[in-house]
């Protein structure tokens, strides 16, 4: 299988055009796509390499919602003010929230031409400075719209001169907030986010390094096609993760805010949930030495407990826009009677908040599979597929999924051949079932 080319050139000049194109120069800046990576490069210093740390940037288009919101807003103070004789010590800290909530709801709606999010690395440079000072100015914005908040609930009326303190609170609170915005404005990124065709984003100027490095890439990537001219188009295809089960999207997430942000994105059926993805087979076979280091680890640890146990598979799956990659191996036993389907997903932000998973795998005689995993999982209405979940240790797992077929007609594969052929038949079996619940759409060619 050929290697994934996300930045290849697009076969026409239309950006729109189905195209497996996520970004292309553009004189002094460039053209990003929705929800893309782009390469490890800082667009404002030219660092490339080494400690990069990826960020993500986000462009929005004023719209009629825009001033929709300030009007709503407004209304909500008046009212609030003359008809329920609220003190703008009370009122001000519910606006603020009001406020917050239309934004957050505003955004799980939002289509692409509205807002545009990709993410970019930023080099040392980038992150011990303006980057450093972009947290401090979150923090003070926090603490300062806090403050607001708590300060009528913590200060009752009527154990001082309320009236006086609140405005004074108030009005050096509002003044921060003017000077932290002041100062975000002066202390903008070199390469700016200008608006793109719809779903795009432009960012420009772009330090003449970054534009060095990128112009490499894409004149590889444009050689590519010529030396390789009968290479097949790759497919994609729409999954709309908002149909899936809650307890699959949450994960092991723990922030609170997170989750109730995950649930009401499901709840809304939020086009944020509707991402681009590559079916099972664009995977690209990958030995065990050049897996990612979590899933080598994962599968050292089973080989320590079960060093009978041989390595059969492992495959490379990214998302087309860079932003999500999953990586798997499959381990049997000697007798190819049992195997193990290990996994390990992250996001190009968070690589450290990567996720390792856990399947095990027996066919019965019947043809039937008995599979038993760590995690949640869609449940499928195949009657071939006996599937289960149980919490712990992989070894804990493995021993329930024993358990499970103790008794039971084993049916081992004669050779590795067929053991690879049932489990892309299982694959098929299972992506087709998703595709007729609606989970993803149909997969189309991209160029």
């Amino acid at each position: 299988m050929s290697e994934p080319n996300p930045y290849a050139p697009p076969a026409v000049g239309e950006p729109e055009a189905p195209s497996a194109l996520t970004w292309r120069l553009d004189g002094a800046g460039l053209l990003v796509k929705n929800r893309v990576v782009l390469p490890m490069v800082d667009l404002e210093t030219g660092e490339h390499g080494g400690d990069m740390k990826c960020i993500h940037r986000t462009y929005r288009v004023a719209n009629a919602f825009s001033v929709m919101r300030i009007a709503m807003l407004s209304g909500a103070y008046l009212l609030l003010g003359n008809f329920y004789h609220l003190k703008p010590a009370v009122t001000i800290p519910i606006i603020i929230a009001l406020s917050f909530v239309l934004q957050q709801v505003r955004a799980m709606q939002a289509s692409p031409a509205d807002r545009v999010v990709i993410w970019e690395y930023a080099g040392p440079k980038t992150v011990k400075g303006r980057m450093g000072r972009s947290k401090w100015r979150s923090r003070v914005a926090m603490a300062v719209v806090t403050t607001l908040i708590l300060f009528p609930l913590l200060f009752p009326s009527a154990t001082f001169d309320f009236t006086r303190w609140a405005l004074w609170v108030f009005g050096t609170g509002a003044a921060v907030l003017v000077g932290v915005w002041i100062w975000g404005l002066i202390d903008r990124p070199g390469a700016k986010s200008h608006a793109g065709p719809p779903g795009w984003m432009r960012i420009a100027p772009v330090h003449a390094d970054a534009l060095l490095f990128l112009m490499l890439i894409e004149n590889r990537q444009r050689q590519e096609p010529t030396a390789q001219p009968e290479a097949r188009k790759r497919l994609v295809r729409t999954s709309y993760f908002h149909l899936y089960p809650l307890r699959i999207l949450l994960g092991n997430k723990k922030n609170p805010l997170i989750l109730i942000r995950i649930a009401l994105m499901k709840l809304m059926r939020s086009r944020l949930l509707e991402r681009e993805t590559y079916p099972f087979s664009e995977a690209e076979p990958t030995p065990a030495g050049r897996l990612c280091e979590p899933l080598r680890e994962a599968i050292q640890a089973w080989s320590l407990l079960h060093p009978d146990w041989f390595f059969l598979s492992g495959e490379r799956l990214p998302s087309p826009s860079g932003e999500v990659t999953v990586e798997s191996a499959t381990l049997t036993t000697p007798d190819l009677a049992h195997s193990a389907f290990i996994t390990h997903a992250w996001a190009a932000m968070r690589p450290e908040q990567g996720v390792t998973q856990f399947s095990f795998g027996t066919w019965l005689t019947d043809g039937s599979l008995i599979r038993t995993n760590d995690h949640p999982f869609i449940e499928l209405s195949n009657p071939r597929v006996h599937e289960a979940r149980t919490k712990g240790a992989p070894e804990r797992v493995f021993l329930a999924h024993l358990q499970r077929c103790a008794g039971q007609p084993l049916s081992p594969a004669r050779d590795s051949e067929e053991l690879h052929a049932r489990i892309l038949q299982a694959n098929e079996e299972s992506d087709r079932l998703t595709t007729e619940m609606g989970l993803h759409s149909e997969a189309r060619e991209v160029a």
